[in-house]
């Protein structure tokens, strides 16, 4: 992890240092010129230290935006599984429901099996209800 930010800053300050040594063997270098390269060097590390920092706080920004994805992914997920259950009790609601309508339905189909229809055909009973069926018990 370290390792980068330094090479970074090594490869950078390398020819500065080149020249600073360089400047040094002749005698007659100044003060002055010796300053100059340690400025010019001590920039370049500020600069690579900022652009390492400025790196970081994207990686840092990334890092945030993946983990509030991560969150809200998460959050979906629970909605779709309390969804799910819901569902899933609702079908068998249904399926309940169903069993019962189909439990009546043959209940009432044994009801009726019980009665037969037996038509009138004498219609001078016209006002008592001739020519209407007539319902007897079957002898089941």
């Amino acid at each position: 992890m370290y390792l980068r930010p330094i090479s970074r800053i090594l490869s950078s300050v390398n020819p500065a240092f080149a020249g600073f040594f360089q400047r040094r063997r002749p005698p007659k270098k100044s003060v002055k010129d010796e300053t100059s390269v340690l400025e010019i060097i001590n920039r370049k590390i500020i600069r690579t230290t900022d652009e390492e920092v400025a790196e970081s706080d994207k990686v840092i920004a990334l890092i945030d935006a993946t983990a509030s994805v991560m969150e809200t992914t998460d959050d979906h997920v629970q909605n779709l599984a309390a969804s799910t259950e819901e569902t899933a009790a609702a079908m068998e609601n249904v399926a309940t429901g169903s069993q019962e309508v189909g439990e009546t339905a043959e209940e009432l189909k044994r009801m009726t099996e019980r009665f037969r229809v037996e038509k009138d055909e004498d219609r001078s009973n016209f006002g008592e209800g001739a020519g209407f069926g007539k319902l007897a018990l079957a002898a089941h």
